[in-house]
């Protein structure tokens, strides 16, 4: 058919245009589209920042996919024979007009709920959402049906391809299968969702419905099978009556048998519709509540599965590939549900979680016990007297709907400088993520939200506060191998120093078994409703902290927050917790830095700890005194008013000799000591009997990196010195193509990879140069490349790392080799800066005078190891200068002093780290000399000389990867010879499919089904990259996604004439406009109801 747009003054010329295939071509590109919209928006889920444009890709792509579908319908009724027995047009668009009206009260209907709902009440409407999508999958089944069935009654000539296709065994075989297994999912989807919202709601009691026993089991299978075989009477009928077979011959009439089919087939699909209603409740009654994230995701996934099986009937592209994403994304949450229980996917299907709630081992051995309780202003006291505080919400939170009080209480902690985070585990509350959304709720930062399997240092806990959970906390899953629980991984809190544990009572959880936790020695029952218990602690909280900030009082240890302190070791050295100050003096000129910055302060503030402040110490590192006194810290006037009153002296350089005879015997110096170098200023600190912890001499280990002074200093040196020689090389260090030409990006050379080397590294990157390195260390290689430089090599195969971690003095040959190398590189290096030191030696010579002269005029040479000798034969200590009117060589030891703000902020925490490993509160300042981080940084203590400390040996980076490796290898052949049957089943299932799609299949199949497995195997990726914090709102996304399947309904639209089978019209009409309706409240309500949970997010 074409359109007429042109004519001329010839009659017989005119221009057409084929509008059909335009149309036609708009609905391919169109599905597209709406494939990569609905891809987009479950990769924008990834992360917290991207989420909220996922949403909105899932709406754009639901609107290309309602306008591809009416397009398409019209495309259908324009390309259609006009005919007295067909629909007039006129009245094709008052029927699609019809349709689509049922788009307005169906949005009104689902946002109100989406708007309305509460995040607590999140499992039930996402359940009720998908019950929805499996209603509407039936309605979709039978309206094609309906369809189907009007040209029953019909002599089929069979005259053009087209028909004859359409009545080919296989196509028919196909259609018969969609419709069945859409009808029998949509159902079984329908009724599980049902009685999952039911449960949840709490109108259908939660415990496991058991009908038959094990018998159970036989009996919802059998009810699969022969759902499965009902499919074979009815592809038989299609194809007998699509073909006109007279299969009883002359005895029945094929009038008679295309009438009767029509009731037979109806039959068929009602029974295997009541079929799958039953397995569905049955199926999931038998589950019990705690497995309902589990039930939730797995309804999701069937969800999925029913949309496109409908796509699959309807050849409709993107409801194959939206119903294969969202299926894949359900049985993913399923199979991560699953793992965090340690359940297996078929027992939570087939069984019922607490089924048989008989005594565990534990509970049959022991008797009744009594477990110690809190009440709040003993909690507020502990929580006063704690630092590192974790947070475990549950779903006794989201029924008290107390998220944002107990967001309260942590914002309350945070202001009194404790250390709070959240910890989630995986099955927290009735649906995945699910606890993430309702902290999101209460303004609480993703930062401090932490989950299950990055929560690995609870032991460093203070105080772990349970809140409504039980069954995610249960040691006994740990200790019982008979219990129900046993082997799921739980959260730890039990190895806190104290456990606070709020629940209303003592009852069992969702898996009826009893949780030993509750009388545990340290483990205080905080009995209260949620939601009042938590805004007394508060109040209580709130009134303590007012009391100190006005110094009305200090806070008592009392018998519960004594559980803090556990058993201390007799230790001869202890200060008097009434006399502890930590004196913060002001460092000589030119030194910019102070040891202790105001944010710091008030941490040790709240630990106990006095602070003393010199006047005036902060303000070259941009803190005054008034930032200090609103911490509570106080200032002194004089040098000497602070050593007096000082216990703890904390600096940044090492002390002079006044300073250090200004000192008492017993009196604790915390600095930068340099015990090599300083050994006048050593004796005469043993000579007064001071403690010195050097921060110089912190050793190499994981445990004490949070405290590594010298890499905090160093790496903002290696940041720096790049800034410097940027400046006097007076260049970009970037490429660039400009109108004016180009210019080459300059090439750099660091020499050794350590902290400061990598930090140049980065910021050379970043700035756009060539960067090389080179260190005698193998390990270095891996991490120089890491941050993205090119790693050079020499030809001796030397590796100059030494046992304790640090670089030995090369041999002569790898010197020679490594000067060899260097002369090759420096004549066409624009920028050289060298990192390398030898622990208590002089720094070897790298550069030499002659390969100085090589380089090219305007080049720069940065020697970060100028302090102690430089590596550059031609460095001066402490000057930057021109060498031969040619070369910049900076020789400054000054970089941290440049960015002192930046340098003191790193330099209290470092001080702060160390103070927390040694003690938690001031009352405990103890110097642990058994500790063997302390043992390495004391140098002097009561009279004796700590140093040389024995060295702490550091095992060679290398040797556990290989045994890493040698481990993985021994796994994966185990793993291979174990899967090698499973995987020889399933590849040679894949290859008899491919053939009798090769050989049977239509090719329109065969195509949709190649869309179907690579939508899948791209939700696979997708959906694993979900952040575990946006599980909840990629149901609900999902969940909208789903209702694609409302465009099935539109598809329904028949070209059925009223005026001969008005019975068909009616119910196609009915049927289909049903569907539109209830898909559509999922659609609405889905994509507004993520909106509402992204926009917490923050």
């Amino acid at each position: 058919m074409s359109l007429l747009l042109f004519t001329s003054s010839n009659s017989d010329d005119y221009f057409t245009f084929n509008y059909m295939k335009v149309l036609t071509n708009f609905v391919s590109v169109g599905n597209i589209i709406v494939s990569l919209c609905f891809i987009l928006a479950l990769r924008g889920l990834s992360t917290q920042i991207s989420a909220k444009m996922g949403n909105i890709y899932g709406i754009i792509g639901m609107c290309v996919a309602f306008i591809t579908a009416i397009i398409s319908k019209c495309c259908d009724f324009l390309n259609a024979p006009t005919s007295s027995d067909a629909l007039d047009r006129n009245e094709i668009l008052y029927l699609l007009v019809g349709y689509l009206s049922c788009l307005i009260p169906a949005a009104c209907i689902g946002i109100f709920i989406a708007s309305r709902v509460e995040m607590v009440q999140m499992p039930q409407l996402v359940a009720g959402f998908h019950s929805f999508v499996g209603l509407a999958a039936v309605f979709v089944g039978f309206a094609h049906w309906i369809k189907d069935a009007s040209s029953y009654q019909q002599v089929h000539e069979l005259k053009t391809n087209e028909e004859k296709e359409e009545a080919n065994i296989m196509h028919l075989t196909m259609i018969g299968l969609e419709t069945v297994l859409g009808i029998f999912i949509g159902g079984m989807t329908f009724t599980g969702s049902l009685v999952a919202f039911g449960k949840l709601q709490g109108i259908i009691r939660s415990k496991p419905l058991i009908i038959g026993g094990n018998f159970r089991h036989v009996l919802n299978a059998g009810l699969v099978i022969f759902g499965c075989l009902l499919c074979i009477p009815y592809i038989a009928s299609e194809v007998i009556v699509m073909n006109d077979i007279p299969v009883f011959g002359d005895t029945v009439s094929i009038t008679d048998i295309q009438k009767y089919s029509v009731y037979f087939n109806a039959g068929i699909l009602i029974l295997v519709t009541l079929i799958s209603f039953f397995i569905g409740w049955h199926m999931v009654m038998a589950i019990g509540g705690a497995d309902m994230p589990v039930v939730v995701s797995m309804l999701n996934s069937y969800s999925g599965w029913a949309t496109a099986a409908s796509g699959f009937l309807l050849n409709n592209y993107a409801m194959i590939v939206g119903g294969a994403l969202i299926g894949s994304s359900g049985a993913i949450l399923s199979y991560i549900m699953c793992k965090a229980m340690n359940r297996s996917f078929m027992s939570v299907i087939f069984g019922g979680f607490g089924a048989t709630p008989s005594k565990t081992r534990n509970q049959e051995d022991e008797g009744p016990k009594e477990a110690n309780t809190i009440q709040t202003p003993e909690l507020a006291k502990l929580l006063m007297e704690a630092h590192n505080i974790a947070i475990v919400p549950g779903y006794g939170m989201a029924v008290a709907k107390a998220q944002h009080v107990v967001a309260s209480l942590a914002e309350e902690l945070i202001k009194a400088g404790k250390e709070v985070r959240f910890i989630i585990h995986p099955v927290a509350g009735r649906l995945p993520g699910h606890m993430n959304v309702l902290l999101a709720e209460a303004n609480v930062p993703y930062k401090i939200v932490f989950a299950m399997e990055e929560a690995e240092d609870l032991e460093n806990v203070d105080v772990a506060i349970v809140v409504g959970a039980n069954d995610t906390v249960n040691p006994i899953a740990e200790t019982d191998p008979t219990s129900p629980l046993a082997g799921m991984p739980i959260i730890d809190v039990y190895k806190a120093k104290v456990c606070v544990v709020n629940k209303r009572s003592l009852n069992q959880g969702y898996a009826a078994v009893d949780n030993p936790l509750f009388f545990y020695s340290n483990t205080r029952m905080f009995l209260s409703d949620c939601k009042k218990g938590f805004e007394e602690l508060n109040s209580e909280l709130k009134r303590l902290m007012g009391d100190i900030v006005l110094g009305n009082g200090d806070i008592s240890v009392s018998e519960k927050t004594s559980l803090l302190t556990g058993q201390q070791e007799t230790i001869p050295m202890k200060i008097d917790p009434e006399n502890l100050f930590i004196g913060i003096p002001k460092e000589n000129v030119p030194e910019k830095m102070v040891a202790m910055v105001p944010s710091v302060c008030k941490q040790l503030r709240s630990r106990g700890y006095g602070i003393y402040v010199e006047s005036g110490a902060g303000l070259l590192s941009s803190c005054t005194d008034e930032d200090y006194r609103s911490v509570g810290c106080r200032i002194a006037e004089t040098t000497e008013e602070l050593y007096e009153k000082s216990n703890i002296i904390c600096k940044v350089n090492p002390p002079s000799e006044e300073e250090i005879n200004k000192m008492r015997q017993g009196q604790t110096l915390i600095s930068f000591f340099y015990p090599a170098k300083n050994s006048k200023l050593l004796d005469l600190s043993v000579q007064k009997g001071i403690n010195v912890i050097s921060m110089d001499c912190v050793p190499r280990l994981s445990k004490a990196q949070c405290m590594d002074a010298l890499s905090s200093q160093n790496n903002l040196a290696g940041y720096r010195c790049v800034i410097e020689a940027s400046n006097k090389f007076g260049r970009l260090l970037m490429g660039q193509v400009t109108a004016a030409g180009k210019s080459q990006p300059a090439n750099v050379l660091v020499i050794g990879v350590g902290v400061a080397g990598l930090a140049a590294i980065s910021t050379a990157k970043a700035l756009g140069a060539q960067v090389k390195a080179f260190d005698t260390r193998k390990a270095a290689k891996e991490q120089a490349e890491s941050v993205g430089a090119e790693f050079c090599t020499v030809s001796v195969d030397e590796d100059a790392e030494n046992k304790f971690g640090y670089a030995n003095a090369a041999s002569q040959r790898l010197i020679d080799a490594e000067y060899a190398l260097f002369r090759q590189l420096l004549p066409e290096t624009d920028i050289v800066i060298t990192t390398a030191n030898v622990p208590g030696k002089k720094s070897p010579i790298l550069i030499t005078q002659d390969m100085v002269d090589s380089m090219k005029i305007g080049s720069v040479i940065v020697d970060l190891a100028a302090a102690n000798g430089g590596n550059c034969e031609v460095t001066r200590s402490g000057e930057t200068y021109l060498y031969d009117n040619r070369i910049t060589i900076i020789g400054q030891t000054d970089y941290t002093v440049k960015m002192s703000p930046q340098a003191s902020q790193l330099y209290s925490q470092n001080i702060f780290n160390f103070l927390n490993l040694i003690c938690k509160k001031a009352s405990d300042f103890t110097i642990k000399l058994e500790e063997p981080i302390v043992r390495q940084m004391v140098v002097c203590s009561a009279g004796q000389k700590m140093w040389p400390a024995p060295q702490i040996q550091v095992v060679s980076q290398n040797t556990p990867a290989k045994k890493v490796e040698n481990i993985n290898t021994l796994s994966t052949e185990e793993e291979n010879k174990k899967s090698f049957p499973i995987g020889k089943i399933i590849g040679f299932g894949c290859i008899i499919l491919l053939v009798i799609f090769m050989l049977f299949m239509p090719e329109m199949f065969v195509t949709a089904f190649m869309s179907f497995v690579l939508a899948i195997i791209v939700g696979y990726y997708v959906i694993w990259n979900v952040t575990s914090a946006l599980h909840t709102p990629l149901m609900s996304v999902t969940n909208a996604i789903s209702g694609i399947i409302a465009v099935g309904g539109i598809t329904n639209i028949s070209l059925i004439d009223p005026s001969t089978d008005l019975f068909y019209f009616v119910a196609v009409t009915i049927v289909g406009c049903l569907a539109v309706f209830i898909a559509c409240l999922n659609i609405f309500g889905g994509f507004f109801i993520t909106y509402r949970m992204l926009k917490m997010f923050h």
